[in-house]
């Protein structure tokens, strides 16, 4: 009755019904003279079988599924929600890459309200213009480290507005695969420029658990308004306090 019991309690009914189904036939033809195969419950135990099998084969492909997958809120699995949350995201891009012999194109196929918004619609421009051929460059030695390393950071120029220091950017792309195919996907935040990174090859960003740490640079009563939690105003003071005991941090 403790196993019987279980069965009741799981998610799947067959399961239930089907251990319910087995328990009575088998009560009754343990309890009858009559041989089992003619036992009027016989068919009873079979149908019981039946439902026991395809009931586990159920339960076993539920939980293979809860553990495959990632997300538990089935709307995650609907591409229009993704589409409107990709266009809630900083500026964002999504690259298709397609490879003939030892070169390669990789080629925006999807782009965030947030990225058309600062960089403007892709437009061709003079092919022979010279800053916009070295921003061209810069993009794609970007794809390329993504697609040899899996990853990249970049430090270049925003695309149709040429090598202003006023618009550059720290790209930060990943390469993956996907049915069968390649892409490169990719987000980036507008910096201003360090000091005498034009004599340096690479910058190196202070980084925090992997990933590079930016610093808020204040535009006083001009710029963005960026609320301030007390957790950050708690952790504020006590550096505050640990550089007045400790000048030298």
């Amino acid at each position: 009755m403790g196993l019987l019991y279980r069965f009741l309690k799981l998610k799947n009914p067959l399961l239930g019904v089907g251990a319910a189904f087995f328990f009575v036939a088998f009560v009754h033809a343990s309890t009858s003279s009559v041989s089992p195969n003619h036992h009027p419950s016989y068919p009873l135990g079979v149908v019981g079988i039946i439902l026991l099998g395809f009931g586990g084969f159920l339960q076993f492909r539920q939980d293979w599924i809860r553990e495959a997958r990632r997300f538990k809120d089935r709307v995650l699995y609907d591409a229009s929600f993704w589409q409107q949350a990709f266009d809630a995201m900083p500026p964002a891009f999504i690259k298709a890459v397609s490879a003939d012999q030892d070169t390669y194109q990789a080629k925006h196929i999807a782009e965030s309200h947030a990225l058309s918004q600062i960089q403007g619609r892709d437009r061709p421009g003079d092919p022979a213009d010279e800053e916009r051929k070295i921003i061209r460059a810069d993009h794609q030695r970007g794809d390329e480290e993504a697609l040899t390393n899996g990853e990249s950071r970049y430090l270049e120029s925003i695309d149709t507005y040429g090598t202003n220091p006023a618009r550059q950017i720290l790209t930060l792309k990943t390469a993956f695969e996907h049915g069968g195919r390649t892409f490169v996907v990719g987000w980036f935040i507008t910096v201003e420029l360090p000091e005498t990174i034009d004599q340096h090859e690479h910058y190196h960003a202070k980084e925090t658990s992997g990933q590079v740490t930016f610093g808020l640079i204040g535009a006083p009563d001009e710029g963005i308004k960026v609320r301030i939690g007390d957790s950050a105003r708690r952790a504020a003071e006590k550096r505050r306090s640990r550089r007045t005991e400790n000048p030298a941090l």
